[in-house]
């Protein structure tokens, strides 16, 4: 993904059906995409709140607007449940890789109240790296798939951002730099007939960002997110009215998101707290021990 620049890729397939691809920066980037206010009347309106179950059980929070105040102030009730669940497990612990200092007779800096006291072979320190795996996995890459069908609960949709941050705030402790990004996708698309496909990717959190996992957990988790924020990024490229579906959900193509980082995906199907415990220790396990291998890890 390209960084500071929201973009769009058209990649067809082999049928030569092309699939549209929109990539935005950061959050903000994305909330303040720029919609035709008649292509959110029908989204906005009573009968699609009625027929779509728009609420809490949709949203995640009461309404539309409470979806912004949640990720400008924070999502106390949907982090804590998350918390709490995920708080049972332990993870794998993920071997380091930060730099550490070893006293020794020689290196790259002297203590002189060492030298002045007679321990000359304490005296020196050099880094070095806790383990072998200097060279790898220092970058990763956790993408999230927050697409969901209509039918599908707030309370259901919460728990991919929960096994994400969970990999992540892991991730973070071993000294490696993540990357989070949330991705959206949808097939046979009622908004256009000129793609097959449409997808949304949102960069939550960059390498060298230093984000609350609290924060990146509501981002990631509460599905209000991609159903008002997502549903006007695709309501902005055709300036149409939604209708509250886009069609079908489908997988993002990995290789657009690829950097050279390893990478951890958590599945659109990820809809419970024992699915996101299990995707969570899966990555952890695949870090662990498959640190070296260049495929993606799935969950």
């Amino acid at each position: 993904m390209r960084e500071q620049e929201i973009f769009t890729v058209k990649q067809s397939d082999n049928s030569g059906e092309e699939a549209l691809y929109h990539f935005y920066p950061s959050v903000q980037d994305l909330i303040k995409t720029e919609v035709e206010p008649k292509s959110l009347d029908n989204f906005m309106s009573s009968t699609y709140q009625r027929e779509f179950g728009a609420g809490k059980d949709w949203f995640g929070v009461e309404d539309a607007a409470a979806v912004d105040e949640a990720l400008s102030k924070g999502w106390p009730e949907g982090t804590k449940k998350m918390r709490d669940a995920l708080g049972q497990i332990e993870l794998p612990q993920i071997p380091s890789i930060r730099r550490k200092k070893k006293w020794s007779d020689s290196g790259d800096e002297v203590c002189i109240h060492r030298v002045n006291s007679g321990r000359i072979d304490r005296a020196w320190r050099k880094s070095h790296r806790v383990s072998k795996l200097a060279q790898t996995g220092s970058h990763v890459t956790i993408a999230v798939d927050c697409c969901a069908s209509a039918t599908v609960t707030a309370d259901k949709c919460m728990w991919r951002g929960a096994a994400a941050c969970a990999i992540a705030e892991a991730a973070i402790a071993s000294g490696r730099s993540v990357r989070m990004v949330v991705t959206l996708g949808a097939q046979n698309s009622l908004a256009s007939k000129a793609f097959k496909e449409h997808h949304i990717a949102v960069e939550v959190k960059s390498y060298t960002q230093n984000v609350d996992i609290d924060v990146l957990m509501t981002m990631a988790s509460l599905p209000g997110f991609f159903r008002v924020h997502g549903f006007r990024a695709f309501s902005s490229v055709y300036n149409i009215r939604t209708k509250g579906t886009f069609g079908q959900p489908v997988d993002f193509e990995r290789q657009m998101l690829a950097d050279g980082s390893k990478m951890i995906w958590i599945s659109k199907d990820t809809l419970s707290d024992k699915k996101a415990i299990k995707a969570a220790n899966h990555a952890a396990i695949a870090m662990v021990n498959r640190v070296d291998a260049d495929e993606y890890i799935k969950s």
